[in-house]
């Protein structure tokens, strides 16, 4: 690699910012890269901390629609070659009424990458994230892009529950369609055990692998985390949250999964209340699945007036009852 094209690159690190095992920070001029560090040479190459446009990275390969606006697909050259989706780093909630892209800080990136490698070491399936990259923009402001591992021949539960909508069936279809179901109920029971609850919990944030990839059961894995927190831990080691999420926070969480399926609108006629069983059963593993899913519909009903009125806006009815139509 021709170093000449890196002067300036600062190898220390982020003295402020914790770097997660197994990442390494590289900065040049205003801009920084927070790399998994068996890739660094490789995305240095590739350009993806001189250029700050993804566009002119070596390897990018187009554009798709993601939940939250448009990924790029970058094709990181080397043996093996990688896949990797990026997105730019948006702003959420009230804040977004004011701007969507600039944030004052870029200590989102670390803490994401430090929440990616903290459930890879806990055994929950998610996007990994390979790279963080923060632009300095004008006085304080960055530009935030993040690059994570594409996992090839899977789709959305979004798009299963889909295709139960325009075509429900008590054949195969319907049988891998409760499957996948049933897994994202043990992946989202991972996840809160290990003490982290999802920031923007939907139907489009669960990927399936189904038998039609290859596969005989699904299999799914959790994306797009960003706002999502890491848990605080004690003395018993990293793999150990210093306390567990109530029951309440848990049933929180499924509602805002749940207000997702009924925003959506394929409720009618896709029997979703045997679909929605199914993931119970997987998320409620050693037994209690009636008072989950009471603490889940009270959840559900107690939030549903702050979002009644912006779904009625969207075009969206709003029953107090999800599971009729």
């Amino acid at each position: 690699m021709r170093m000449s094209g890196f002067r300036g690159v600062n190898r220390k690190g982020a003295d402020r910012l914790k770097i997660p095992e197994r990442f390494q920070s590289v900065t040049m001029n205003r801009s920084l890269l927070l790399v998994r560090s068996d890739l660094e040479e490789r995305a240095l190459e590739a350009g993806l901390l001189e250029f700050a446009d993804p566009r002119l990275w070596q390897g990018a390969a187009g554009s798709i629609v993601g939940g939250r606006g448009t990924l790029m697909r970058l094709r990181l050259p080397g043996d093996p070659e990688i896949t990797i989706l990026v997105k730019l780093m948006k702003r959420g909630g009230i804040y977004s009424l004011i701007n969507r892209q600039l944030h004052l800080s870029m200590s989102r990136l670390f803490r994401q990458a430090r929440l990616s490698r903290f459930l890879e070491r806990h055994g929950v399936p998610s996007a990994e994230m390979l790279f963080g990259r923060a632009e300095r923009l004008a006085g304080p402001f960055y530009r935030l892009h993040m690059g994570t591992m594409e996992a090839p021949n899977t789709r959305p539960l979004l798009e299963i529950l889909e295709e139960e909508h325009d075509s429900p069936s008590r054949g195969r279809s319907r049988e891998s369609a409760l499957a996948a179901f049933h897994d994202s109920g043990q992946l989202i029971r991972a996840l809160h055990e290990a003490g982290v609850l999802h920031a923007d919990l939907n139907l489009s944030n669960i990927l399936v692998t189904g038998r039609d990839a290859g596969s005989e059961e699904p299999r799914a894995r959790i994306i797009d985390l960003d706002g999502s927190r890491l848990p605080p831990v004690g003395a018993a080691g990293p793999l150990v949250p210093l306390r567990t999420l109530s029951d309440a926070r848990r049933a929180g969480n499924l509602a805002r999964f749940l207000r997702h399926a009924v925003k959506s609108g394929l409720l009618d006629g896709t029997g979703f209340s045997e679909l929605w069983d199914s993931f119970l059963k997987g998320y409620c593993r050693d037994g209690g699945i009636e008072e989950m899913n009471r603490r889940v519909i009270r959840k559900y009903r107690a939030t549903l007036p702050f979002h009644s009125v912006s779904w009625r806006l969207q075009g969206v009815r709003v029953p107090l009852d999800p599971f009729r139509s």
